[in-house]
């Protein structure tokens, strides 16, 4: 029989590093049809679409931000990094019950980069009326990042870069979506996958030596920790684009809130001192993110249902470390309820008529702060 077979088979068959790699590209073709067929992360225009539980996965969410982008029932979308993955689809619809089918589009390792891809996502395809937008600390950095796991493939218009998405997770993506309609994991463990993170994190930051280290920094560094910024707003790409897709997202009528992260007071010092969460700011990070601040408020002085907020004078909450699990990220279940709300107060809004004061408070603020910590017996010695 195998006398009868064409010569191209018998010469097919007997090499075997050829049969080899040819098994090889079927089995990868096999795998890719199933998940491109399957879809489960909603890149294509078939197939049913994936349900995402109480929309929260901040694991998981730079995946399936086309999803949130092209949900039709959604009208409030929260775009953000690690400070707002805390918040659940209840959270933001109990403060601001008006809108229906909230979305927290927020994720750990967030980059600059990326966040605006992100954004761009919504300005092609989302119809929500209110966004919400953390403006963090790396918009003032004039260099772009991108965080490396981000799944830029399925965001662009190049189908041949789709076979990306072939990998481990996609793959027992596409059978939870088949079996569940969802690509996640179950909700409880997603849960449970966040508070140990979040907890984690806490247990490694809230200790006596850490406070003690950040002690001698604030030592250290007080007398130059409000060293003049010498960066302007056209040195800052990233913001530039941020504010650049906010006047997009007003134009198609919706209403932009900028809500800058509440960080505590002792964070620049902790990232002036600490060489592993340096951010390149040196002595002028304090004066950066002020000016960042500035000019973003200057920026969209002039577009209409855009809106910045800052929480940072409540002075109470930031100078106290034990509000937080790290410098960055706060905890307090008040300061959290507050900071989900915050476009809701008109008080904490910044405006070019406010702007120099909130300035000036913030940086006597920080030059003056003493190391508090509720959370910790290590101030009680100190004193």
């Amino acid at each position: 029989m195998q006398a009868r077979l064409p010569n191209f088979v018998r010469y097919f068959f007997r090499r075997p590093t050829l049969v080899a790699i040819v098994s090889i590209w079927l089995g990868y073709a096999t795998v890719a049809g199933f998940v491109i067929g399957v879809d489960p992360y909603d890149v294509y225009p078939w197939g049913q679409r994936v349900s995402i539980p109480k929309n929260f996965a901040p694991f998981e969410m730079i995946r399936v931000v086309r999803v949130a982008a092209r949900d039709p029932q959604t009208e409030l979308v929260l775009i953000g990094t690690s400070p707002t993955t805390i918040f659940r689809q209840a959270d933001l619809a109990k403060a601001y019950p008006g809108y229906k089918s909230p979305w927290n589009v927020s994720y750990h390792g967030s980059a600059g980069t990326d966040r605006a891809r992100t954004i761009d996502q919504f300005v092609q395809y989302s119809s929500a009326k209110r966004y919400l937008i953390t403006l963090d600390y790396f918009y003032a950095k004039p260099s772009s990042e991108v965080r490396d796991s981000y799944p830029d493939f399925q965001y662009d218009e190049t189908p041949l870069n789709d076979l990306r998405m072939v990998n481990s997770v996609a793959i027992k993506a596409a059978f939870r979506a088949l079996r569940s309609g969802s690509p996640f994991p179950d909700a409880v463990r997603t849960e449970n996958q966040e508070n140990g993170f979040r907890e984690g994190e806490k247990r490694r930051y809230q200790t006596s030596e850490k406070m003690r280290r950040l002690a001698g920094w604030i030592d250290q560094y007080r007398p130059t920790i409000a060293t003049p910024s010498s960066l302007r707003c056209s040195q800052m790409p990233l913001l530039q684009e941020l504010l650049t897709q906010t006047r997009a997202l007003t134009k198609k009528g919706a209403r932009v809130d900028i809500l800058i992260p509440p960080y505590s007071l002792g964070l620049y010092y902790e990232w002036a001192g600490d060489p592993l969460l340096h951010r390149g700011g040196g002595d002028t990070l304090l004066m950066d993110q002020i000016a960042m601040r500035r000019c973003a408020v200057l920026g969209l002085a002039h577009t209409p249902g855009a809106h910045v907020y800052s929480m940072d004078l409540d002075f109470a909450l930031a100078s106290d470390l034990g509000n937080f699990r790290d410098p960055a990220h706060i905890e307090s279940q008040t300061g959290l309820r507050r900071f989900v709300s915050m476009a809701n107060y008109p008080e904490l809004e910044l405006t070019p008529e406010n702007i120099d004061s909130y300035a000036t408070q913030i940086r006597k603020a920080v030059q003056n702060y003493k190391l508090k910590n509720s959370a910790l017996p290590f101030n009680s010695r100190r004193d």
